[in-house]
This record gives C-alpha cells, sequence and structure tokens, in this order.
C-alpha cells in the first residue's frame, strides 16, 4: 500500500465519522483559533475507525522497541500501534504545569531503547517537543515521531527529531487570539469541542 493510498483511506475514515470540522471557530490546545478543527474525540469513539487508522500508522513506521504517546488523545493510538507493531507502550502524563511526566515505573524502561512518539495531531509540535525531550533525559532513543495529521506544518528539525512520518498533511490556518479575524467579525467560539468553553471562561464571557 502507497502512502497516498493510506492517507486517502484514513481521510475518508475520519469524514465517516465526522472528525473534520470546519467553517467555525475553534479554539487550539495551543491556545490559537481556527476556523478547522481535527475532533480525535470522533474517531476514538468508533473502534473500528480507530483500529484502520492505528493500521495505517503502523504501515508507515519501522518497529521500535517503545512506543510512547502523550495523554490523553494520542494514548488509543499509541497503544494499538504498538500492537501492530510488536512494540511495547507507555504514556506521558501531563502535569499542572504543562510538563510532562512518565512514572509508573515505566521511566525505568526507556534508556538506551529505540523510542517512536505516537501523536494524534500536529499543530504547533511544542506538545510532541516536550515528550521528546522528556524520554531523553530518560535516556531513552527517540527516533521518530508518527502522527496522525499534520494540520500546522510542523518539521522534524522543528521537534528535533531525525524522522517524522505523518499519514495526513492537511494544511488548516490557525490564528493567534489577538490576530483572529473571526474574534473581530464577533463568530461565537464553539465550545463543544478543543478549548473553546476553557477560553470562554477565561475570558468571562457567558458560554452559548
Amino acid at each position: 500500500m502507497t502512502k497516498r493510498v493510506a492517507a486517502d483511506i484514513a481521510l475518508t475514515a475520519l469524514e465517516e465519522v465526522g472528525a473534520i470540522l470546519t467553517n467555525d471557530h475553534f479554539v487550539l490546545t495551543s491556545g490559537n483559533h481556527s476556523r478547522s478543527y481535527v475532533n480525535k474525540d470522533a474517531l476514538t469513539r468508533h473502534p473500528e475507525e480507530t483500529e484502520l487508522i492505528a493500521e495505517l500508522l503502523a504501515v508507515i513506521v519501522n518497529r521500535h522497541e517503545i512506543i510512547v504517546s502523550p495523554a490523553y488523545g494520542a494514548i488509543v493510538l499509541g497503544q494499538r500501534v504498538a500492537y501492530h507493531t510488536g512494540s511495547l507502550f507507555i504514556f506521558a502524563e501531563k502535569a499542572e504545569d504543562g510538563t510532562f511526566l512518565i512514572k509508573r515505573g515505566n521511566q525505568l524502561l526507556l534508556p538506551g531503547k529505540s523510542i517512536c512518539i505516537v501523536e494524534d495531531i500536529l499543530t504547533t509540535g511544542s506538545s510532541v517537543q516536550k515528550v521528546v525531550d522528556l524520554v531523553r533525559t530518560l535516556d531513552g532513543d527517540v527516533t521518530t515521531v508518527l502522527a496522525l495529521c499534520n494540520r500546522g506544518g510542523v518539521t522534524a528539525e522543528a521537534i528535533g527529531v531525525p524522522k517524522l512520518r505523518v499519514l495526513l498533511d492537511l494544511p488548516m490556518e490557525t490564528y493567534t487570539e489577538e490576530e483572529c479575524p473571526l474574534c473581530k467579525a464577533g463568530i461565537p467560539v464553539n465550545i463543544t469541542v478543543g478549548k473553546g468553553r476553557e477560553y470562554m471562561e477565561r475570558q468571562q464571557r457567558p458560554t452559548q
């Protein structure tokens, strides 16, 4: 199967479960705003489609001794990719200060091992880079980041890894809060997905 065919299958699956949202006002995890959103929760509600995506991801990555995914969004995909590649799986937990931790004795498994970080959506790459840096401080050998979707044009160089493997490149424009034309036009923030509700609460505006 070629990467193009795999990408087409993945895009169809995401569209069928309603994971590709457009023409609205979304707040992303990064704090940026966008007209478009890839709703990973809409995917993971459907085990059959999630398994399909995991199989497609496993096709485009070499086997690693351990796969690590950041909590919580990428845990399901990472665990299933690990299954299909015959790898161990552990996850990084997010701390209150926004950093990541690997605990529960899993940190002891990393030294000297080949590591692939499996992420769901790449927008700025900042979250996955934190996990890459964490694993390296624990002496794991991070060689690859594998992602379902790259919506922000993130590169391997930007996140400091030798290889970046992505199933879907879906360029989607994003804006800072200050420059957001959707805010300037008074378009309501979607509070059902992403970080819209938290954003509205911070702004002390009534939710809709």
